[in-house]
């Protein structure tokens, strides 16, 4: 049983090792995103995420985000776009009112 156990954990950090995507011509930049909470980093980091071109870590305590991307599919200006069109300004976008407004009462971070 012991041996199965082990086996099984096995394939799974295999599994987890192999699965992760990797960029290619990766450069990494790190920018400061306004948000407050769990629920903005999830939103943060799925407007900015794209399979094997983007990958985005943002800190609520920081307000920073490591951004990880591909320089021959995209940019850090097209990534930073669609966090704004999410809702959250960034040192280069200011989201629109609109999309500002829609974002959940906690979320609704200090403009400047």
């Amino acid at each position: 049983m012991q041996y199965f156990i082990r086996f099984f954990i096995l394939v799974i950090l295999l599994k987890l090792t192999f699965s992760c995507s990797s960029i290619p011509n990766s450069e990494t930049k790190t920018v400061k995103i306004w948000g407050n909470c769990g629920m903005c980093k999830k939103t943060i980091e799925q407007a900015g995420n794209k399979s094997k071109e983007v990958e985005v870590n943002w800190d609520p305590s920081t307000k920073l985000a490591q951004i990880k991307f591909d320089a021959k599919q995209t940019n850090l200006n097209e990534i930073l776009e669609r966090i704004a069109g999410a809702g959250y300004d960034n040192v280069k976008f200011k989201a629109s009112d609109k999309a500002y407004h829609t974002l959940h009462s906690c979320c609704q971070y200090e403009r400047k």
